[in-house]
């Protein structure tokens, strides 16, 4: 009865242990299939990425456009007081586009001289 009992030990262990090795088998073929999607899903998060350093440098350039906008509101201001000086008085010309509109208004007030015939 020992043999038997010996002997039926001995068979059933190896086919015990086999179960075992398939349930680690089927582990690591499940794991290594989430694996591949993880893997799957980075490549797809790394392309989808690509674009942030330019994105970055959309928002960099929109800060500062915001804070050009306070400048260039005074270089308006400026520009209106250098065109009120400019008609204001008409020996001075600090602006190019100033010039011709006091060439304008000094040409309305006075009449063109005649052409000298030579």
């Amino acid at each position: 009865m020992k043999i038997r009992a010996l002997l039926a030990t001995a068979l059933l262990t190896p086919a015990l242990g086999g179960c075992v090795v398939w349930d680690i088998k089927d582990n690591l073929v499940s794991i290594n299939e989430k694996l591949g999607e993880i893997d799957e899903r980075l490549v797809q998060l790394e392309s989808d990425l690509e674009p942030l350093p330019e994105l970055t440098k959309l928002a960099e350039l929109e800060a500062i456009n915001e804070s050009i906008d306070p400048i260039e509101k005074h270089l308006a201001s400026l520009r209106k007081t250098i065109a009120s000086i400019d008609s204001t008085v008409p020996f001075l010309n600090f602006t190019d586009d100033t010039e011709e509109s006091v060439e304008e208004e000094s040409a309305e007030g006075e009449p063109e001289p005649a052409a000298a015939d030579d």
